[in-house]
This record gives structure tokens, C-alpha cells and sequence, in this order.
């Protein structure tokens, strides 16, 4: 009598496939941290990958505004309120944890440019603003990653959660390749972004049967409810 066995393998959600590439992130970033020295990354990226990576990250980096996260805010709006919301209020509390850290906590710790010579360094990109002061943690990183959560919770594609930290990563390595951030401060800035988005997510999911519907939806229905109103007003 023959078996057959048939295995099922069940692929990962976006954001299972997400949080599975932010655990390499954390493991490799931590050996890291423990193996190198604090300006070995920054180093090394400026001495290997200079110049023809310039504009690339000088462009690419801008992926961790925080006028990202407040655009799609307004985007979702129209596709369900509930990542709306989440985008609004990772925006906020992206903002109060930099402030907090920045301003109060960790004014003593320097950006590169404060540190090292940047005359002594292979590579050095004119028309750059480098700032001094402000380096924990990387407000770039926090929000692209924060950014990036969400999106892979709200995703249904496979493999876009693989892509989402892979795209959140590449802004952590513009930060240190600008030199603007030593790698500790984009590694904490991307830990904290997401259990930022995750917290809220946790926070808010009791809310999220109330928050499916979007404002074009809801528009659709006032349209339908004023429609039959009038109609119902002819009628009489």
C-alpha cells in the first residue's frame, strides 16, 4: 500500500516575513556592535563604497522623512483608517521619542562630523549639510522602519514584507554612508521604530473592526443615504 505525503508549506504573511528579517537585523547588528568599533562601519563604507554611491543614498535616504509617513496617512484615508491612523500616530510618537532622546538624554553623544576629521576621509560629499550634534538615535532609520511595519501590516502580497526591510535597511546604510550616524544610532533607531509601529499596532488593534472603512467608502455611503432621501422627499 503506497502513502503519499503531501507537505503544505505555509508561506509567511508580510509582516511575519517582515519581523523574521528585522531578527537578522538585530542579531547581525548586535554582533556587530560587539566585534567592531564604533567608527569601523563608517570607515569602511566611505573607503569601499565612494563615490559612485553618492547620489544614490543622498536621494534614497530621503525615504526616511517623516513627510513619508504623514503622505500616507492621507493616502490611506481613502483605503481604511485604521493604517491611517497608525501612520499619524507613529509619525507622533516617532517625533517625541527623537526629541526626548536628542534634546534631554543623549545630548553628550556626536554625530561623525563632530568626531572625526572629515578632511582625513577618502570620501567626502560636497553640498552636504553635516550636522554635529543629535546622533541617538537616527530619526531616519526610526521612521523608516516605523514606516515600513506598517505597511507590512497591511500588505497581503508574499514576500513584500522580505522587501520592506530590505528597503528600511538600505535607509539605515545611507545614514552611516552620508555620515551622519554611526551604525549603534541606526540600529536603535530601527529596533525602536518598529516596536513603535508594533506597540501601536497591539494598542489599537481592539479598534480595528471600527476602523476598516475608508473615506471614500464612507462617502459613497452619505451619497447613497442623501440620494434616497431626496427620493423618499419627491415621493411625499
Amino acid at each position: 500500500m503506497q502513502t503519499l505525503l503531501k507537505f503544505k508549506v505555509k508561506r509567511l504573511s508580510s509582516i511575519n516575513e517582515f519581523i523574521l528579517g528585522t531578527g537578522i537585523f538585530a542579531v547581525l547588528g548586535s554582533l556587530i556592535l560587539f566585534i567592531l568599533k564604533k567608527g569601523d562601519i563608517l570607515l569602511y563604507m566611505n573607503t569601499h563604497l565612494a563615490p559612485f554611491a553618492d547620489n544614490f543614498f543622498k536621494t534614497y535616504t530621503h525615504l526616511g522623512l517623516g513627510t513619508l509617513l504623514a503622505i500616507f496617512a492621507v493616502v490611506f484615508l481613502f483605503i481604511r483608517y485604521y493604517y491611517s491612523i497608525m501612520f499619524a500616530a507613529s509619525l507622533i510618537s516617532a517625533g517625541v521619542i527623537v526629541f526626548i532622546c536628542k534634546k534631554l538624554l543623549f545630548t553628550h553623544l556626536y554625530r561623525p562630523a563632530k568626531n572625526i576629521d572629515l578632511a582625513s576621509l577618502p570620501n567626502v560629499i560636497e553640498g552636504m549639510n553635516y550636522h554635529h550634534f543629535g546622533s541617538f538615535p537616527s530619526g531616519h532609520t526610526l521612521t523608516a522602519f516605523a514606516g515600513a511595519t506598517i505597511l507590512a501590516l497591511a500588505a497581503r502580497q508574499k514576500g513584500l514584507g522580505y522587501l520592506l526591510i530590505t528597503m528600511a535597511v538600505g535607509v539605515a546604510i545611507s545614514r552611516v554612508y552620508l555620515l551622519q550616524h554611526y551604525f549603534m544610532d541606526v540600529y536603535a533607531g530601527g529596533l525602536i521604530g518598529v516596536a513603535v509601529a508594533l506597540g501601536l499596532h497591539f494598542w489599537l488593534s481592539r479598534y480595528y473592526s471600527r476602523l476598516k472603512s475608508n473615506l471614500a467608502k464612507d462617502y459613497l455611503i452619505f451619497r447613497r443615504r442623501r440620494i434616497s432621501a431626496k427620493a423618499q422627499l419627491t415621493a411625499n
